[in-house]
């Protein structure tokens, strides 16, 4: 819910998106079964692309899995229990191939996952999951538990060392713009539906109206402090793209901040030497995400202490 509530109903605010066409970007069928290994881009030259295998160890287990289903002709839950995560397996499979992207194009908001082999993760889920109910409900549990950790160790291990490794100094970043200033996205295409693509503005708070002296003492990423004085009523912006829950406290008190049309916002600031900070507040539906997370982990909180409960009574 943190995650999601906002994801899904603040994504009017922001432009970017669509960056990535998920069209372009399923795996081939041979680049989830055959071992590769890189740790460069989707999409870069075969010597250092990015790995999209499943992985030998995890495959093994699905093959485990089958071999399982095959042998035991029991009508019983432990074959349900494996048949459900080998099902998922597979159509979680189909879904990062090509063949799938009618589904993508047609279920609203998968496009949002923008690659489908980020569902490779869902795959290494499963996989844990089956490899441990062969382990569980088939025999000799302690020799092939033993035999599957080895494998997967042996199998593992070389992927411990990076395949490419660029060493850059601090002054690689440093001297970037699309790192200090950018969003760091093809084109700094991600930002805010109001944002106009003004040039970058090193200072916080500057002076849009009036006569101010403004002294910067804290800068981080959501919250600004300054002591700013002002020879008369005065009008300060703040350099910063509009998004709702921005707020400015003038004296520690709220005050009013207005969008400016090139999608920064400002504020006005009356006669004298105040104390300003400016603040990004949480969104009520971040609020809602924050609430639903606690909520759900009371009730699971719950129903686990239950679960003992019953346990220690029986």
């Amino acid at each position: 819910s943190i995650f999601w509530l906002p994801a899904l109903f603040e994504k009017n605010y922001v432009v970017g998106l669509e960056v990535y066409d998920v069209a372009s970007n399923f795996p081939l069928l041979y680049q989830l079964l055959i071992p590769t290994w890189g740790s460069g881009f989707a999409g870069g030259n075969l010597r250092d692309e990015l790995s999209f295998q499943i992985g030998i160890a995890n495959l093994l287990a699905v093959f485990l899995s089958g071999l399982f289903i095959i042998l035991n002709r029991k009508r019983d839950n432990k074959k349900s229990w494996i048949l459900f995560f080998l099902c998922w397996f597979f159509f979680v499979f189909f879904l990062m191939l090509k063949s799938s992207q009618f589904i993508w194009e047609n279920i609203p908001l998968m496009n949002y996952f923008q690659f489908p082999w980020r569902l490779l993760s869902l795959e290494i889920l499963i996989s844990s999951f089956l490899a441990g109910g062969v382990v569980y409900f088939g025999r000799a549990r302690k020799f092939l538990a033993g035999a599957l950790i080895i494998v997967a160790i042996l199998l593992g291990i070389g992927y411990a060392k990076p395949a490419h490794y660029f060493n850059r100094s601090d002054t690689y970043y440093t001297s970037r713009d699309n790192f200090i200033f950018g969003t760091n996205s093809p084109g700094n295409a991600f930002n805010t539906i109001w944002f106009k693509g003004l040039e970058k503005n090193k200072n916080k708070l500057s002076l849009l109206e009036g006569s101010a002296d403004i002294k910067i003492t804290k800068i981080k990423s959501s919250n600004y402090l300054a002591e700013i004085s002002a020879e008369k009523e005065s009008k300060i912006v703040v350099n910063t793209a509009y998004f709702p829950g921005w707020a400015v406290f003038v004296n520690d008190k709220k005050t009013e901040i207005r969008q400016t049309k090139e999608g920064l916002f400002y504020f006005n600031i009356p006669k004298g030497k105040h104390s300003v900070g400016v603040k990004l507040e949480d969104t009520m539906f971040q609020r809602a995400g924050v609430l639903g997370f606690y909520a759900s982990g009371l009730v699971l909180l719950v129903l686990f202490g239950r679960v003992i409960f019953v346990t220690i009574k029986k």
